[in-house]
């Protein structure tokens, strides 16, 4: 069962295979950017399994969880890239920045989308019930929160949710944090501040 949603999800006839490039940051962070050869609608709280074989043939077939912290979407919503966070430790993520050179491609391939976890009772859906949202993260666990945010604002673009306002509280304890993470959150707070609800827009009340 594996073996065929790897297949169906890496694989598509005409298109190029899943490829990777690393981007790193200051205090050993890393950011990969996926393009999927076969797109699909991201939720907030999914993770993939990453393997790369370019990190060595002891980890060719192994596969790895990091959460998805940010997409980018073709016209039907369907994201056609997505981005993960990780912080260097041992094993897997301290060879991927070892050995993939920073914003080259490489190939990988990808497992999922799983969750949000089991374990995890919030969902964006239930957020966007209440008209103000307070989230706290610290560190690089700003990629879990992200997701969130990204999902709200487009959920209030469409008049799917009833926020109005969110909070973010963010404890930076590094430098390579922010720097990381900067676009990202430049471009949420542009899409907040440049949308205008149809009744602003028209003058009406």
């Amino acid at each position: 069962m594996q073996l065929m949603r790897v297949f169906y999800r890496n694989i598509v006839i005409g298109k190029d295979p899943v490829r990777l490039s690393l981007s790193s940051h200051r205090d050993d962070i890393g950011r990969i950017t996926i393009s999927l050869p076969r797109p699909w609608v991201v939720r907030a709280g999914e993770r993939i399994n990453l393997g790369v074989p370019h990190v060595g043939i002891f980890y060719l077939f192994q596969n790895h969880p990091f959460t998805i912290a940010w997409w980018e979407c073709d016209s039907k919503g369907r994201a056609i890239s997505i981005s993960v966070l990780f912080r260097s430790r041992s094993g897997f993520t301290k060879r991927l920045l070892e050995r993939v050179e920073p914003n080259k491609e490489c190939g990988a391939w990808v497992d999922g989308p799983f969750g949000p976890s089991s374990v995890n009772t919030i969902s964006s859906t239930a957020i966007g019930d209440f008209g103000h949202v307070l989230l706290v993260s610290t560190g690089i666990g700003i990629a879990t929160q992200l997701p969130y945010i990204k999902e709200i604002l487009d959920g209030y673009h469409q008049g799917k949710v009833r926020t109005r306002q969110i909070s973010l509280v963010w404890q930076i304890d590094q430098a390579g944090d922010w720097e990381c993470s900067r676009n990202w959150l430049q471009a949420l707070v542009e899409q907040d501040n440049g949308f205008y609800p149809p009744d602003r827009r028209s003058g009406t009340k």
